[in-house]
């Protein structure tokens, strides 16, 4: 590939040191000698690659979980071992060495490569010479030193002197430039305020002693810019005055820095940091910022402006009058800028600009610090990139390449001007100024000037890569934004232009595309980049310089290859190396193109008519959250990933799906029967039922939670009348009781899950010739809500029910069979009260079935004696009391032939002609021969599912369903990618968070457990909309 756009492929030596340039041949033979017994070494260590292994464990166990789950998601897990030069190596999953090509550069931390020989050589002689490291509290002469050859880089560029202190990362130079900026900026304003105070009570005795007084300008002025009233005598008015001129004087300090600005992470650098995510919990630690738009000359003056503040101070007039006069300060301590944003992007600010934040700043005498702790030390191909803008700073803060890759410094070096000497005394680190770490940045300094080699190989690298990016960019222009940056700071932004791939718009959608790029170059090609952290969609290019140009060749194929993988939106050629079906080292197949295949846009397209989708922007909107039911539903989702098996699918998925989160939401417009539409927004999150209940059955439901309550955030703040929750999301939030969704209404789907799934059972009964009114149903975990509600309603057309629970749940059975009798009794009340009681048991009995109007188990208990006497005397008796004694009286008076048993033992299943299960165990419970003998109707209904799949092989004159599916009325072409359903159908709780939608219905509905009534309300508004039962469902779905 990187032929064809120009880039000539040369022989190079294979080393980290190789270029004469940079090192001496004692040098080059020494490293050479060094990989030698590094790598004997190596291999006899190949045994002990557990070692590492069990460091992985560590890591996350004992220092950053979150972070090593998140690497190992993306295949960026690699325990490095070992780094020379431009080259890093690890062991693979067998313990073989892995060598690849670092162009991360430790974050622009090692522009010299790693363990530079020269550097290397500096340390261990200092050790070996016994070197003081901790000498605390005396002169620091390697300090003083490097704050000498500093002083002369810096005057050299601007002409000025440059005091030097050192910290030991950039984040505490950063807090060390804020400390001694609003301390000098205390300072002056100290100064400032001391001179009003002695002018204050001069004014006083003036006034005292008669020569002036008080004009009706200082009144007024002093009401209307103060708010300082009702003072008795002057002494008192400038007693307040004083008062509030101290108040601004200990006002919070102000800052400015520009947006996309990163400054690090500490309490105090955080506030410089522009992006949220890092600054947000920690804004009332530390000073105030106002950022400003890199660019935007109008914005900056306002801002300064904005910081105005004005000291009040009387003065006599020449009529000997008191007047109020004001002397204004800008209260802002010092402007931070990063000449290249690196973290931002790499962005390069624009020369005019920085020229004028230099004019604003001396105008108003704001210390202007540059941040070219990644730009700097001669990686932007000069010492300090800003000496490429031709401005300069009053404080320079260096880091990362100046301790040679090797050591930890930091250093703010500030214009003697800005200087405030006592600062010495208020400030110290334990570890700063060291010796050791003075001398390598010494030597650090040494190498990169020497004889211009170092800016020359930065420049000369940094340009062939920066080429060789914008001939890509020009072959993919709609995979590839933009690629800037200078030297070897390069930054590729990856375009934001959706595609027909969920998996990769998801990827854009939620920042991780550039990660996953990463993990790709590293795992598929040996080259090692990043994201910056606070523009992910830019990869960052910061190799050492002494890269070679075939590593640079390397770079450039790996990345051209990830360009076509885009284009033709093959997220399984992306992917594959988080499973280990990586290709490095083998002949690389062809991508298969899928652009054309998913080439559709990621909201899916309205069925609706034209008329409808135009109106789509003043229709209800209602949300429904779910999940993928199986691993290998992936393939639906996103075509690509048909390249994996099943079983690869599901590693897969174990592997990516914290990754994911809930996806971005996609519109389908619904129309009624009756013409009235809703908004139907689905948004899925990338999770199958497996992984859920894994969550939850190891008691570990927070995560899964967060997610959920994420999604239904995200469908507030985009308008949801009705949020929806399918599938497990429903179950382990606790049927919606666990989210926070203010004045939305919430609905697990579950009472039309019940209705539909109720017409499924009669469904399956009239296909198999069986009579509801002849057969016994058994109901496994009858002591569940959802499970009781089936069996009250089933029970309305079923003889004999047997309820079925754990041996601790006797008590709830028996409840739910108070329950059932009760209605029956009830209905009964109602006949009578209709009249259609009157006549006699031997009547009844010789009419036919279909014209009786008792049903169900009212027909095995109207002829009871306990229920004559009710019926008899019912006005006499409260609902309190049929509750509580119905059951017992009449078990009592039928013993074993009580129309509704209970029992603890699951193999009581053998009497039922339909069998409805919803048990709550994690493996399966029925088995080929627990069933009654000719057959049965079975609903299963349980998460993981119930029945064995022994069952559906060994018994065909077994019916397994797993409830029904709904047909909606005007959408035949209706259909969610991930969802394995023909068009036109829903699952049955996606369909009642439409109805709800339909019906306006704004309280939560299905909230926690159900009843029997709002599952005959949901099947009443089904019909009303023309939502029937499409089919019945076999296989496991929500």
């Amino acid at each position: 590939m990187v032929e064809s756009i120009g880039v000539k492929k040369v022989a190079a030596k294979d080393g980290s040191y190789s270029n004469s340039d940079f090192s001496s041949d004692s040098e080059n033979e020494s490293a050479r000698d060094c990989s030698l017994k590094q790598d004997d070494s190596m291999d006899r260590c190949s045994d002990n690659y557990s070692k590492y292994s069990d460091s992985k464990y560590s890591y996350s166990k004992y220092c950053k979980p979150k972070l090593a789950e998140t690497l190992h998601s993306i295949g960026l897990d690699q325990v490095y071992f070992r780094a020379q030069g431009a080259y890093m190596w690890y062991r693979d999953a067998v313990g073989e060495e892995v060598k690849v090509t670092d162009f991360l550069g430790g974050y622009g931390a090692a522009i010299f490569g790693h363990n530079h020989p020269h550097l290397v050589s500096v340390l261990t002689q200092a050790y070996q010479n016994e070197v003081p490291f901790a000498a605390q509290l005396s002169t620091r002469s390697k300090a003083g030193l490097l704050g000498e050859k500093l002083n002369q880089l810096y005057r050299k560029v601007s002409g000025e002197s440059y005091l030097t202190l050192q910290a030991n990362t950039g984040a505490e130079a950063i807090e060390l430039a804020i400390k001694h900026s609003e301390l000098f900026k205390l300072g002056q304003l100290e100064i400032q305020f001391a001179k009003l105070e002695r002018a204050l009570y001069r004014i006083l005795e003036n006034i005292e002693m008669g020569e002036c007084h008080t004009s009706k300008q200082f009144r007024e002025a002093l009401e209307n810019k103060t708010n300082i009233q009702n003072w008795q005598t002057p002494k008192d008015a400038i007693r307040k005055i004083s008062l509030y001129n101290r108040k601004l004087l200990a006002r919070k300090p102000c800052m400015l820095a520009l947006n996309g600005a990163f400054h690090g992470k500490t309490s105090g650098a955080v506030q410089l940091t522009y992006n949220e995510e890092y600054r947000a919990p920690f804004k009332q630690m530390g000073a105030d910022v106002c950022f400003v738009n890199a660019g935007d000359k109008d914005q900056l003056v306002n801002a300064i402006a904005n910081s105005m503040c004005s000291f009040i101070l009387p003065v006599i007039n020449s009529d000997k009058q008191v007047v109020l006069r004001e002397q204004s300060f800008v209260n802002l301590s010092a402007f931070f800028i990063e000449p290249i944003q690196g973290e931002g992007g790499i962005q390069i600010i624009p020369k005019e600009y920085l020229q004028f934040c230099r004019q604003q700043a001396d105008l108003h005498q704001i210390p202007l610090v540059f941040d070219e702790i990644q730009s700097g030390m001669g990686r932007s191909g000069t010492f300090l990139f800003s000496e490429q803008q031709g401005v300069v700073a009053d404080y320079y803060l260096l880091s990362k390449s100046l301790g040679g890759g090797l050591a930890k410094i930091s250093t703010v070096s500030f214009n003697e001007k800005f200087y405030l000497p006592e600062f010495d005394l208020i400030h110290s680190s334990t570890f700063a100024e060291d010796d050791i770490s003075s001398m390598v940045a010494m030597a650090a300094l040494d190498l990169i000037l020497k004889d211009d080699k170092g800016l020359s190989a930065c420049r000369t690298t940094g340009d062939f890569i920066l080429t060789e990016l914008k001939n890509l960019q020009r072959l993919y222009p709609q995979v590839l934004k933009d690629v800037r940056g200078v030297g070897l700071m390069i930054g590729l932004e990856f375009s934001a232009t959706k595609t027909g791939s969920n998996g990769i718009n998801e990827l854009i959608r939620q920042d991780n595309l550039a990660y996953v790029v990463a993990g790709y170059l590293l795992n598929e090609h040996g080259v090692r980049v990043a994201p910056t952290l606070s523009h992910g969609a830019t990869l960052r290019i910061e190799p050492p310089f002494v890269v070679t140009h075939l590593d640079c060749v390397d770079l450039i194929n790996g990345l051209a290859r990830v360009c076509e993988i885009l284009q033709k939106q093959n997220l399984f050629e992306l992917t594959k190396y988080i499973i280990g079906l990586e290709d490095r080292g083998i002949l690389r197949q062809p991508i298969k193109d899928y652009a054309v295949a998913v080439s559709i846009p990621v909201t899916a397209p309205n069925t609706a008519s034209d008329a409808v989708a135009n109106k789509s922007q003043h229709i209800i909107k209602v949300y429904f959250i779910a999940h993928l039911v199986r691993a290998a539903d992936l393939k639906l989702w996103d075509k690509s990933l048909e390249g994996f098996s099943d079983p690869e699918l599901t590693q897969y998925l174990e592997k990516v799906y914290k990754m994911f989160g809930p996806s971005g939401s996609s519109e389908h417009i619904i129309e009624s029967i009756t013409g009235e539409t809703v908004s139907l927004n689905f948004i899925g999150y990338i999770i199958d039922a497996r992984l859920i209940d894994q969550h939850r059955m190891n008691r570990d439901r927070s995560f899964i939670q967060d997610q959920i309550q994420e999604a239904v955030d995200r469908a507030i703040s985009e308008g949801a009348s009705i949020i929806g929750l399918g599938g497990y999301t429903s179950i382990v939030t606790n049927n919606c009781r666990n989210l926070l969704a203010g004045s939305v209404a919430l609905t697990s789907g579950n009472s039309l899950t019940v209705g539909m799934g109720l017409e499924g059972i009669y469904q399956a009964c009239r296909e198999k010739g069986l009579k509801l009114e002849e057969s016994t149903v058994a109901i496994v975990g009858a002591a569940g809500n959802i499970a009781s509600v089936y069996a009250e309603i089933i029970a309305e057309q079923v003889p004999r029910i047997i309820l079925i629970g754990r041996g601790n749940s006797e008590q709830r059975l028996i409840k739910v069979a108070n329950t059932i009798y009760k209605n029956a009794f009830a209905e009964l009340v109602g006949l009578q009260s209709q009249n259609r009681l009157t006549e006699s048991p031997l009547v009844r009995h010789a009419s036919s079935e279909r014209q009786s109007p008792i049903k169900g188990i009212a027909t095995q208990i109207v002829d009871l004696n306990v229920i004559q006497t009710l019926l008899k005397y019912q006005r006499e008796f409260n609902d309190r009391s049929i509750d509580l004694n119905l059951y017992d009286q009449i078990s009592g008076e039928l013993g074993e032939d009580a129309p509704v048993k209970i029992s603890v033992e699951i193999e009581s299943i053998i009497e039922a002609d339909i069998l409805l299960t919803a048990s709550n165990t994690a493996e399966p419970v029925i088995f080929p021969n627990m069933i009654k003998p000719g057959g049965a109707i079975i609903c299963d209904i349980a998460l993981p599912r119930d029945v064995d799949p022994s069952v559906v092989r060994e018994r065909p004159d077994v019916s397994v369903i797993k409830g029904g599916l709904v047909q909606l009325p005007s959408n035949p072409d209706f259909s969610i990618k991930g969802i394995p359903l023909e068009p036109g159908q829903t699952y049955a709780c996606m369909a009642e968070t439409v109805l709800l939608g339909l019906m306006g219905v704004t309280n939560h509905y299905s909230f926690g457990s159900i009843d029997k009534n709002q599952v005959k309300e949901m099947m009443v508004m089904a019909e009303t909309h023309g939502f029937k039962l499409a089919q019945l469902m076999t296989e496991d779905s929500y």
